[in-house]
């Protein structure tokens, strides 16, 4: 898949032993470092990104993640469960408009942040569905319009920049501006209403943040069915550890 930004998913090599001992602190009430967060959260999207693409057999480089952002929430939410990690599962139909791109996403509250978790994310950048010849307009309702990524390249410089980092990443820390730019990358893809209506200005990050920290929507697959399909994410770490 070619991309507008011609970014591509970082999957580190992640140190099973630096993971046990960053669940453990997580099961143990610890507070995590920065680096402990960047290596959890990197293991976290690296893990569905990877199990993800083999399930599909594609690549890493080739695969386009398209509709698996509900499997992706839920390998994410089911694993935060186990390690009784505080966690939400936004929809953008419920939390942004319900005339918005459906994408489930996850934040999750580590120490005193919070951070927003989308390994696909990717699959709205998609180089041919971003452009103006995607828009279409019916007895003046616009039925359909461009993916997000249309409306992150329209944004300034350094929020494209903050953008493909989160996309090669997966994960950020949920700031106003990632707040704002990723929410109205899905507000301006409302579809099914009036052309006069149409507006890509959005809303602030302080108001998607507060949308995201307070959603009430809920994963809808099991770990039951994750563990059949082979996409439960791996815990390294037992309740009764102990950290020394």
């Amino acid at each position: 898949m070619r991309t507008i930004f011609n970014t591509k998913p970082i999957v580190k090599t992640n140190d099973e032993d630096k993971i046990c001992l960053i669940q453990n602190k997580i099961l143990t009430n610890q507070r995590l470092s920065l680096e402990e967060i960047d290596e959890f959260l990197s293991y976290v999207c690296d893990s569905v990104r990877m199990k993800l693409a083999k399930k599909n057999n594609a690549s890493l480089e080739k695969y386009d993640y398209l509709y698996q952002c509900d499997r992706a929430q839920a390998m994410i939410g089911r694993y935060f469960e186990q390690l009784n990690l505080p966690y939400k599962s936004p929809q953008t139909n419920m939390d942004i408009s319900l005339e918005v791109l459906g994408n489930n996403f996850i934040v999750c509250f580590i120490n005193d942040e919070v951070f927003l978790l989308d390994p696909t994310y990717n699959q709205f950048f998609d180089e041919s569905k971003c452009t103006k010849e995607n828009f279409k307009i019916e007895n003046g309702m616009i039925s359909k319009t461009a993916d997000p990524g249309f409306f992150v390249a329209l944004e300034k410089e350094e929020d494209q920049e903050m953008v493909c980092d989160f996309l090669e990443k997966g994960y950020g820390l949920l700031t106003e501006d990632l707040a704002r730019v990723y929410g109205n990358s899905f507000y301006g893809t409302k579809a099914l209403i009036p052309i006069k209506e149409f507006d890509i200005k959005g809303y602030s990050g302080p108001f998607y943040i507060k949308r995201f920290i307070t959603s009430q929507g809920r994963l809808t697959t099991s770990y039951e069915t994750l563990e059949k399909e082979g996409l439960n994410i791996g815990i390294f770490a037992k309740k009764e550890s102990k950290i020394r």
